[in-house]
């Protein structure tokens, strides 16, 4: 085991003398690990400052988030089957379970305090987000103190707290936020692992690698990139130490995640690597007609769609400051281990998310989520070299200004991301919770309501998410003539609309125009919510 991670045995001729092997794991490394500098008090302490600001500003959020996430209803939706049958759930499901399972934990701590409410279940998920979102601020510091310097980390930390889409994902019941602190905690000791070598890091990387991948399948980039970067020929690493440690990682992943495979029965949820691979090269996307309308996206369009996501997580700012730092040659350069890890790891993601799109026919915004927080240390230190370039350029006779130029360059570039942060989230559905609760406060045990399958955010208040089969499905496009005769078979309590919801599968102006004027006759008007560019119409139905 003295050799497991070191270099090559030296040579034949140097086992003449005695010979003292190196510490086993204390390489030098000058050019991926230069000794630290002591740090400052002030340094010291800004991080849990920056943790509580991180928090309060996430608080904010949660507090004034309009409507739960269709992704939050679903991954309700699963805890609550979790709860009744978990190894027939994970086998039911596409999702990954970890997120669903804290979910339903937090949910029966919170039980006695909250009741079994919708609400209960909001609160929940979103102080596991919350949770998630500080951890990948603490991760962020933690990844630029590696890359660069204290201070440089410092800046990267405020970045995170501010970064917009942290705090949008941090705010709703959504598993982003707990995934990326395993992903960048992960990332983080396979930079240990390289430039310090030890088995204990591997191992814990792993380990890691295999829970972020129970939360979300982008972990899968990151195996892959840590994989690549540590058996990528290297003079510091024999190939023996190189495949032993290799062995040690992957085998610490497949430690963790393989129990809920051996428990499903699949390598992936509900998927079958060969369909998917089968469906790779097909050149049609999945799905019906309207939902290719609604959600497709071309694949050759999907890394520009990536990129335009990715300027938009941190809009506009922190993306910009890392185009800076990339271009200037001046700026400072990262640990080159970090360094191609980093970009391993972005490659490799935008590669799963391209894959995805031929396969699915479809993206979301989530997916800049990994790339945005890998730029943040990168912005960070090219604001810092900006900053004090043109301090430097001031005039002798004005040094004392550069402290001043440095807060004001900082606040510059705070004050956008304070605002975007501060934004309510889901603010178009805000009336949702109140029209939810006022159904499902008159709704009797055993009335059934017909409502289209996008609605399951206002029925989530309702109370009336599956597994629920009170809740009578009909079609979305569906127009009041189609309408009548479902109505008349299903004979439902109960109709629900509401504008907005129909994508553009239905003329909806003329649609609720005749709700609202001239309504069918099963139907009578009970209430309506929310401005008329939203609005939520209740109807009662007719039984005679």
């Amino acid at each position: 085991m003295v050799d497991l991670f070191l270099v090559s045995p030296p040579p034949r001729a140097c086992f003449s003398v005695p010979f003292s092997p190196p510490p086993r794991f204390n390489l030098p490394m000058p050019s991926d690990s230069p000794p630290e500098a002591p740090r400052p008090r002030s340094l010291r302490r800004a991080l849990p400052l920056i943790l509580v600001a991180a928090f309060l500003i996430r608080a904010h959020a949660c507090l004034h988030l309009g409507c739960i996430d269709r992704n939050g209803v679903q991954f309700v939706n699963f805890a609550r089957q979790l709860a009744l049958d978990p190894a027939d759930a994970m086998r039911r499901t596409t999702r990954q379970p970890a997120f669903s399972i804290l979910l339903l934990g937090a949910q029966r701590l919170l039980r006695p305090v909250l009741g079994d409410t919708p609400e209960a279940w909001q609160l929940a998920g979103q102080f596991l987000a919350l949770l998630g979102g500080l951890a990948v601020v603490a991760a962020v510091y933690l990844l630029a103190r590696r890359l660069f310097d204290d201070t440089t980390a410092t800046i990267a930390a405020v970045f995170a707290a501010l970064w917009p889409q942290g705090v949008e994902l941090s705010s709703g019941v959504l598993s982003d936020m707990p995934h990326l602190a395993l992903y960048l905690l992960a990332l983080i000791l396979a930079f240990d692992a390289l430039t310090r070598p030890h088995p204990a890091h591997l191992a814990a990387c792993g380990a890691l690698c295999g829970l972020a991948y129970l939360f979300k399948q982008e972990a899968l980039g990151l195996l892959a990139a840590i994989s690549i970067c540590w058996l990528w020929p290297d003079p510091v690493r024999s190939r023996r130490a190189r495949a032993l440690g290799f062995a040690v990682f992957l085998a610490a992943f497949v430690v963790v995640a393989s129990p809920h495979s051996l428990m499903t029965g699949h390598l992936m949820p509900n998927k079958n690597p060969l369909d998917a691979a089968r469906r790779l090269f097909s050149a049609a996307p999945p799905g019906d007609t309207a939902h290719v309308l609604a959600y497709f996206v071309s694949p050759w369009m999907a890394p520009g769609k990536l990129v335009e996501d990715w300027l938009r997580s941190g809009r506009y700012v922190i993306p910009t400051l890392f185009l800076v730092g990339l271009f200037m040659k001046s700026a400072p350069r990262a640990a080159p281990a970090g360094r191609r890890l980093a970009l391993a790891a972005v490659l490799l993601h935008a590669a799963l998310v391209e894959a995805r799109v031929i396969v699915y026919g479809e993206s979301s915004v989530r997916y800049a989520a990994i790339p945005a927080a890998l730029c943040i240390p990168w912005a960070a230190s090219a604001l810092l070299h900006v900053l004090g370039a043109l301090s430097a350029r001031l005039p002798a006779e004005r040094r004392d200004r550069a402290a001043a130029l440095h807060v004001i360059g900082l606040l510059v570039c705070l004050a956008p991301l304070f605002a975007y942060s501060t934004r309510p989230q889901e603010e178009a559905k805000a009336h949702y919770p109140a029209a939810g609760r006022w159904l499902r406060e008159n709704l009797a045990p055993d009335a059934t309501v017909m409502a289209h399958e996008n609605l399951e955010q206002l029925l989530f208040y309702a109370n009336l998410i599956d597994p629920e089969p009170r809740w009578i499905r009909c079609p979305r496009n569906a127009d009041l003539d189609a309408l009548r005769p479902l109505l008349v078979q299903q004979r439902p309590d109960w109709f629900a609309d509401a504008r907005g919801s129909h994508h553009d599968e239905l003329d909806e102006a003329a649609h609720f125009r005749r709700l609202a004027e001239r309504p069918p006759p099963e139907l009578t008007p009970a209430q309506a919510f929310g401005p008329a560019n939203r609005r939520v119409l209740f109807f009662r139905v007719r039984q005679d």
